[in-house]
């Protein structure tokens, strides 16, 4: 059997074929000959038993498995002859599947096979050299060491009290009391006094309380705008609210004063080796951050150097993705609307034409959508590609360690392979994840990579900018 291509256009190919019967009467009686020696039935010898025999007995349910088995090898060579690579499962329609039987021993007429797939497409290559990326340096290393071990120091301080008017610097003791009010009037349970925090000059500070504790006096009083249970409504009902911080006491921090022999004591560790430790840590922070930062620089640049055809089908898997991570209304503007789901399990919601839903109502366009659909396909495919070309691959041992590390305590709980086995999403995910990983670095090494001074301060700023723009 030989199929012949009928359609291209894109990336999308179709093509027909015709199964003869005596190609399938053929195949029957091969599998009869072969059978036939190790055979054993009831009023025959072992391998004695008669051709016709062992054909009334099961060319009938031989007959399906050849059909698929001759289909499937015939479709293989097609594919080899014209060197196309499907991007999913083709779809073939065999004459008779629907509303007839199908061929079975004796069958006269020939069977008509129509197949229709989409091609993975042509990816081109490029120099990576050609690449400029910027890896991050911390300039004033010396400088942060000892910053931080200040803050060692700090944070081991003992506490004396102040006197009137000071204010209070960076690691102090604030004692406060603080009033919830609701529509200006205080809710007695939320109240509470004699509370106790330390003064940090750090935006983390800020963000994780809502206010700064940093150059109150006692005596000053804070407010600041927060969401509260509403004690008036169900659990789970939030209401806007005014929160009164009333400052009751202030201690002065006194660094502890960090010795060979105090730390010693402490860590087992001696001056040099703290700070040795200390300035690892800092390089690890760096390098780690500078890869995150510098990975999407270079999907940034292999954006701009590489294009080619997107297969309409998963571009179209693609975009209803994109759209659900984006908090898209998956049914548009009809939430009533299921979407069907595929074989490789995401959600597509189509129009009755086949087209994809407007973006609804988060205000993010068609047009971005598909803008960022294609971008993510277009990368993936060809991270996929550069993985296959140099044997980037990702061990079982490595998939483990991703999961222990990315979900804690459910291996703590389960185990990591427990629950990679019972979730096999999961374990696709995570190797996917660990493959673009390894494609990536691989990339930059071969890289035209420039070193770029900066203090800890900005790192940090441009590590807080990649984060809100991302």
């Amino acid at each position: 059997m030989e199929f012949v291509e009928t359609f291209s256009e894109g990336l999308v190919r179709k093509c027909e074929g015709r199964l003869e019967p005596d190609e399938i009467e053929g195949r029957i009686n091969s599998e009869i000959e072969e059978l036939r020696p190790t055979l054993t039935l009831p009023g025959f010898r072992k391998g004695k038993v008669p051709s016709h025999v062992v054909r009334a007995r099961f060319s009938a349910a031989m007959t399906g498995e050849l059909v698929d088995k001759i289909v499937s090898e015939s479709f293989n060579r097609h594919l080899e002859e014209s060197g196309n690579k499907p991007a999913f499962q083709p779809r073939i329609n065999m004459d008779g599947e629907v509303g007839a039987d199908r061929p079975g021993p004796g069958r006269a007429e020939p069977m008509d096979i129509r197949v229709e797939y989409e091609c993975m497409p042509s990816i081109p290559e490029i120099e990576f050299s050609e690449i400029e990326l910027t890896r991050m340096r911390i300039s004033d290393m010396d400088a942060m060491v000892e910053t931080r071990f200040g803050r060692m120091a700090l944070q081991m301080a003992s506490f004396e009290d102040t006197e009137d008017g000071y204010q209070a610097v960076d690691g102090d003791e604030v004692g406060f009391d603080s009033r919830i009010l609701v529509d200006g009037e205080e809710v007695e349970r939320y109240a509470a006094s004699g509370l106790v925090l330390r003064a940090r000059d750090e935006p983390q500070a800020r963000q994780e309380t809502g206010f700064d504790l940093v150059g109150v006096k006692v005596g000053d009083k804070l407010s600041i705008d927060r969401q509260v249970p509403d004690p008036g409504a169900e659990e789970g009902a939030m209401v806007s609210a005014e929160q009164e911080i009333s400052v009751t006491a202030i201690r002065r921090a006194i660094p502890a004063e960090l010795t060979e022999e105090t730390l010693q004591e402490m860590q087992g560790v001696g001056l040099e080796e703290t700070k040795l430790k200390i300035e690892s840590h800092l390089s690890e922070w760096c390098a780690a951050n500078s890869e995150r930062v510098m990975h999407k620089e270079l999907l940034d640049r292999l954006d701009e150097m590489v294009d080619f055809q997107m297969p309409p089908t998963l571009l179209a898997r693609e975009l209803a993705n994109t759209r659900r991570a984006l908090g898209e209304d998956e049914a548009g503007d009809k939430p009533e609307a299921e979407g069907g789901t595929d074989e490789d399990g995401i959600q597509a919601v189509e129009d009755e034409d086949g087209s994809i839903e407007d973006a609804g109502s988060s205000g993010t366009s068609d047009e971005e959508i598909e803008k960022l659909a294609t971008r993510r396909l277009k990368l993936g495919l060809y991270l996929v590609e550069v993985a296959g070309k140099n044997d980037i691959t990702v061990s079982e041992a490595e998939i483990l360690a991703r999961v222990q590390e990315s979900y804690p305590r459910e291996t703590r709980r389960f185990g990591a392979r427990e629950l990679i086995a019972a979730q096999p999403a999961l374990r696709e995910q995570i190797a996917g994840m660990e493959v673009e990983r390894k494609v990536m670095r691989f990339i930059a090494n071969l890289a035209s990579v420039k070193v770029e001074d900066l203090t800890h301060d900005e790192i940090s700023r441009r590590i807080r900018e990649f984060d809100a723009e991302d």
